[in-house]
């Protein structure tokens, strides 16, 4: 299936999700794989095995996926297939989860985006007369189309404000987070100039207006930086923090790729003076901030984020640059010196980018 394929099945049987199983079969009993969640290759959710449906639905249905509370799945995979909803606005959309709720922000989204369909919530096994099932625009940790990015870009942008700078803090998110010293992180980036930002405490439309005028963005890898997906342009250069002692995340690449805007990781080393292990699903590992270190990084080099080529990235990823330079030593070099960024960052993304920087500067 292509990115923005929509697939439609004739008699095809929904399965509630239940258990952390949930399913899609044809009517000759076989999986639909389209309708499936997948994350990176591989499938999220197990099989359900097929019952008979309970009721049947005789109208055109678009099936929407997997309905997620959390705020960042939400945005990019609860609305991965809504992109044909906003194209078919007289179809109903069905989403199968633990429960049949849409929340605030998700209305105060789906409106943003313009979607005007009748909701529906499969929580019982249901016969689909025709039930077409898009291709997600976004499947986490592997691609976000242009198309799809387009689609959620609704969020027209402010005018920038020159030096306005904003920290997205998780300090009242609640539960636990992955810095132990955030109050001394806000103290000392409001002596360097930065606005304190508590995204949970503000409308997702007030997010889009304050996110859209910043010059500098500043947070830690988590789900308020999604927010950006919703941003008809992002303007500003957009810095991250790495959560200590773990893998930087693909998607926060994947977006900036997609989006076309300036993006960068701080480097880990020194930024940590102390990292530990906790319990927690998505916290593994909490650090305390190295104050002086992140002060002098908001003033150096690495905090001038260049921008990353969506064009030449996703649709020439092989492109190679003529010149007389030994492209090969070149990039080497840039790799060793980039030893201590983290995963992704050490691949294509950050090294064709500086390699073309350095070609350029030595034509």
């Amino acid at each position: 299936m292509n990115p923005l394929d929509c697939y439609c099945a004739t008699q095809a049987t929904l399965l509630p999700f239940h258990q952390g199983r949930f399913a899609c079969y044809s009517q000759d009993g076989q999986l639909i794989k389209e309708a499936m969640l997948y994350r990176n290759f591989c499938m999220v959710f197990q099989q359900a095995d097929l019952v008979s449906a309970t009721i049947t639905e005789y109208s055109p249905v678009i099936f929407a996926g997997f309905l997620f509370k959390q705020y960042g799945h939400f945005l990019l995979e609860s609305l991965a297939r809504l992109w044909y909803a906003k194209a078919h606005p007289h179809l109903p959309i069905c989403w199968v989860g633990r429960d049949g709720a849409i929340l605030d922000f998700q209305e105060e989204i789906l409106h943003l985006l313009g979607i005007k369909n009748t909701i529906l919530f499969v929580d019982q096994p249901v016969r689909f007369t025709e039930l077409h099932i898009p291709a997600p625009g976004y499947i986490i940790r592997n691609h976000f189309t242009h198309a799809h990015a387009h689609f959620l870009g609704q969020g027209h942008a402010e005018k920038t404000i020159a030096n306005k700078k904003i920290y997205l803090s998780r300090k009242k998110f609640g539960g636990e987070s992955c810095l132990s010293n955030e109050d001394e992180v806000e103290s000392a980036l409001k002596d360097q100039g930065f606005s304190i930002y508590y995204p949970e405490e503000h409308s997702v439309h007030e997010q889009i207006s304050h996110l859209s005028s910043a010059d500098v963005i500043l947070a830690v890898e988590g789900s308020a930086l999604h927010t950006l997906i919703l941003l008809e342009h992002v303007t500003a250069n957009v810095v991250i923090i790495p959560r200590p002692n773990t893998e930087s995340n693909a998607n926060f690449h994947t977006i900036a790729i997609a989006k076309n805007f300036k993006q960068t990781y701080l480097p880990e080393k020194h930024l940590y003076s102390e990292i530990i292990p906790i319990s927690n699903t998505h916290i593994k590992y909490q650090g305390t901030i190295n104050i002086t270190q992140l002060q002098n990084l908001v003033h150096g080099d690495c905090f001038s984020p260049y921008a990353l080529f969506a064009k030449w990235f996703t649709e020439a990823p092989e492109y190679t640059l003529s010149s007389q330079l030994q492209t090969d030593q070149l990039l080497n070099k840039l790799q060793k010196e980039n030893k201590e960024l983290k995963g992704h960052l050490k691949t294509r993304v950050f090294e064709h980018q500086k390699l073309l920087s350095a070609l350029n500067h030595n034509k």
